[in-house]
């Protein structure tokens, strides 16, 4: 028999070995016939395909989109590579489930992936040359890879989810379950999955506990993105951060720009000004949105917490003399997925400020928020807004005075859209009506 083919736990996955016919010259193999493989439901193929790697190499999964789907044949045919294929078809019961073959010279099996799986592999001896037959042509405009999102669960690592699996883009979505301050298990993670993205939603966001828990925060925000920059940078893959506008102190009278001294003037500031040094010495391919006032429908935000003070209390003091943006994650999820799916490599990276466009102080957004949560019937009792200086709210973390941000460098991004905070703030109602009704 020249071949057996053996269908692997995840259908339509299939381990090939050829009959391999040695004598004193060397050996002789049969690599593909189109009539047995095709009656195995492989192929028929159009291409071949070559690539070289040295030891230690990792080339993160992948894929084609439509309407250049690929089929592969993988074969290596000098060293030895560890080979993992994830199933990425949308509505397949084995949806995200994933296999690893050890292919390599000496045991000569091939592996193939049916149209609809991801594929990539870490070369463990060089170097290795690859060889993929495929069904379609390679086409890089189309070439897309699996993206890793951290702090899945949280307000904005929701809807940046619910974004990318809206726009059909393949994820690996880790919360508790992948502790990002344990660097050997970021680093097992991404060998796993082999993202060609990472971005990284996992933050400790209690500003005033944060001054009496500094340990944590600094865990969270400073030792976990070094460990995902220094795992990015590896793995040759882009990552997305956020940050925070307690990075400054405030007291500038002009919207902040990306390259303003900082003076964070709580540990708050100062553990996610840590993570955003951490990266920028780690991983030459990142993105930094310094985001302010963020609010959401999946989590707990000021907007939150003022429909519900307007429910129980006749009167809410808000402080009037904090100025800046609010950040609505519905947007701002949004143009991240369209930056991942646009990005062609020479757009500039680096630390961009992003906040929804308009200036306000807390007193103006909360008194929006009720004038909206009124006119939609969310709120039906009258509340008394009492506007108040900060040194009448003393808390534990010093907040900036004015947080405003110059967005311009974020607005040229591949489509990035800013809106009026109003007009978020208006959209916010709409999705939250959605949600709860």
């Amino acid at each position: 028999m020249a071949f057996r083919f053996h269908e692997l736990n995840v259908p339509g996955l299939i381990r090939i070995e050829p009959a391999v016919f040695p004598d004193h010259r060397g050996w002789f193999s049969e690599r593909w016939r189109a009539d047995l493989f095709l009656e195995n439901d492989i192929g028929p193929f159009v291409q071949d395909n070559l690539s070289r790697s040295e030891t230690g190499v990792l080339r993160g999964l992948h894929y084609q989109l439509e309407p250049a789907v690929q089929g592969k044949l993988v074969q290596c045919l000098t060293g030895s590579i560890l080979d993992v294929a994830v199933d990425i078809r949308r509505h397949s019961s084995t949806f995200g489930e994933w296999v690893a073959e050890t292919l390599s010279a000496e045991n000569h099996r091939l592996l193939y992936l049916p149209p609809g799986f991801a594929h990539g592999f870490l070369v463990l001896a060089g170097p290795a040359l690859v060889q993929y037959k495929v069904t379609a042509g390679y086409v890089p405009d189309l070439d897309r890879g699996i993206r890793w999102l951290t702090g899945c669960n949280g307000m904005l690592g929701t809807q940046v989810k619910l974004e990318l699996e809206a726009a059909g883009i393949p994820i690996h979505a880790t919360d508790v379950d992948v502790d990002i301050t344990d660097r050997i298990t970021v680093r097992n993670t991404a060998a796993r999955i082999q993202p060609d993205w990472i971005i990284n939603c996992a933050a400790y966001t209690d500003v005033d506990q944060a001054e009496s828990d500094s340990e944590t925060a600094y865990a969270v925000n400073a030792a976990g993105p070094e460990n995902l920059a220094l795992t990015a940078a590896a793995a040759g893959a882009k990552l997305i951060h956020f940050s925070t506008d307690y990075v400054f102190d405030g007291t500038s009278y002009v919207p902040y720009r990306e390259n303003d001294p900082v003076s964070p003037l709580s540990v708050y500031g100062q553990s996610k000004l840590a993570g955003e040094n951490a990266i920028r010495e780690h991983c030459p391919e990142h993105f930094i949105f310094r985001i302010s006032w963020l609010y959401g429908v999946h989590g707990s935000s000021f907007v939150d917490t003022m429909l519900t003070l307007f429910q129980e209390k006749d009167e809410v003091a808000v402080v009037d003399d904090q100025w800046g943006s609010p950040t609505w994650c519905g947007q701002l999820a949004r143009n991240i997925v369209r930056l991942i799916s646009r990005y062609d490599g020479q757009s500039a990276n680096g630390t961009f400020h992003y906040q929804d466009s308009g200036a306000l102080t807390w007193y103006q957004f909360a008194s929006a928020i009720y004038e909206i949560a009124q006119s939609r019937g969310v709120v039906e009792r009258p509340v008394a807004l009492r506007a108040i200086s900060s040194r009448d709210f003393p808390t534990a973390a010093h907040r900036p005075a004015n947080s405003r941000f110059n967005t311009r460098r974020a607005s040229r991004l591949p489509g990035f859209e800013f809106f009026h905070w109003r007009e978020n703030l208006e959209e916010y109602f709409d999705e939250r009506k959605t949600l709860y009704d």
